[in-house]
């Protein structure tokens, strides 16, 4: 089993990235289109 301090590592980073793909659909996709971020 991995340690608790990687486990909570690996939660936040999952966390920032989820946060980071509701922030672009909010503000970019909507008035950029859905490919401009590739």
């Amino acid at each position: 089993m991995k340690q608790k301090h990687v486990l909570a590592q690996e939660d936040f980073m999952k966390g920032i990235k989820y946060k980071e793909l509701a922030e672009k659909k909010r503000h970019g996709w909507i008035r950029k289109g859905v490919h401009s971020d590739v």
